[in-house]
């Protein structure tokens, strides 16, 4: 009887490993398919960043070469208001902006 019920208890045991591996097998594979799953996503994640990146960076330079456009067209503008005035007007505009440039 002793023996049946250590036999028993033995079985029982071994039952309890096996299921105890099949969950940890269960686990590991859990596991193993959301750890792909999450780099997959990272991965899509990262991609749309760096043409998010790509666009903004685009659209900045855009936006630079346009303002800088309009700046060089501005400065022309004035360049040739400056070349249509007579000598004397010419003078007091220089004066003025060396009035602010130099002290007293």
């Amino acid at each position: 009887m002793a023996d049946e019920l250590l036999s028993d208890i033995i079985g029982l045991e071994n039952e309890i490993q096996q299921q105890l591996k099949s969950e940890q097998d269960r686990a590991d594979s859990w596991l193993e398919r959301v750890t792909v799953e999450q780099k997959l996503r990272l991965s899509c994640f990262r991609q749309k960043m760096e043409q998010v990146d790509h666009e903004t960076a685009e659209k900045t330079k855009q936006q630079a070469e346009s303002e800088a456009a309009e700046i060089e067209r501005q400065g022309a503008v004035y360049s040739l208001n400056l070349e249509a005035l007579e000598e004397n007007e010419l003078l007091e505009v220089l004066n003025r902006h060396i009035g602010k440039i130099l002290p007293g």
